[in-house]
């Protein structure tokens, strides 16, 4: 399966000619690019935390991003807001948005997905253009809502900045490794993790005090 990411919202520059700047979306101070890592992981996050399964989820070394992203924060916040089957075939579009750094636009991500992720998202919505919409996605229009009875929430057993083990499963084989959250996270919930170890970011699940684990 190969993935291509493009920009859905660039920075126009004063001058024409197609020049790269108009094809970046511009954070102030930037200081770095997104990585692969940080893309990867949530798309894995977010695909997870709506119940898609293995055969659903790309795997990082199929991610060609065409564009780069600069931030300017060590954790940008990076959500995915919305996916759509696209009419050419085997496409899906995802939307993200940088949550830490609210002015940098929202972006598209083209995905020429395989058959698992195309299956999975046609039986989340009932149109034929399928759509799913993310919880994210009404931070970046600042939408209104009634005020509504929250469920209480449940305690943060994982929290940036305090470092957690990380259960690597694959198979019969267990790996346990040192691992920083990069948001909080109660049990049950996927969030981003870095490996202390490689310095990679993975998606992981919380799955006790200072515990996560994912498939690799």
């Amino acid at each position: 399966m190969l993935i291509a990411f493009v920009l859905g919202a660039g920075v126009a520059g004063a001058a024409a000619g197609g020049r790269e700047a108009a094809a970046r979306v511009a954070a102030p101070h930037a200081s770095r690019v997104l990585s692969l890592d940080e893309i990867h992981a949530s798309v894995q996050v977010a695909l997870q935390s709506h119940g898609a399964p293995a055969s659903a989820l790309p795997s990082a070394d199929q991610i060609r991003p065409a564009v780069p992203i600069t931030v300017s924060v060590a954790d940008p916040g990076l959500e995915v807001l919305r996916m759509d089957a696209d009419a050419a075939p085997g496409v899906v579009l995802a939307r993200l948005w940088t949550s830490g750094e609210p002015v940098i636009h929202p972006f598209d991500v083209r995905i020429l997905a395989d058959p698992g992720l195309l299956h999975w998202l046609a039986q989340r919505t009932d149109s034929a253009r399928a759509s799913l919409i993310f919880t994210a996605s009404a931070k970046p229009q600042q939408e209104s809502h009634a005020a509504q009875p929250r469920a209480p929430k449940q305690p943060a057993l994982v929290v940036p900045g305090q470092a957690a083990t990380l259960l690597l499963e694959q198979g019969n084989m267990e790996v346990r490794t040192p691992a920083m959250p990069l948001a909080r996270g109660a049990s049950g919930q996927w969030i981003r993790v870095r490996n202390l170890s490689t310095g990679q970011v993975l998606a992981a699940e919380v799955v006790g005090p200072g515990s996560l684990a994912t498939h690799f």
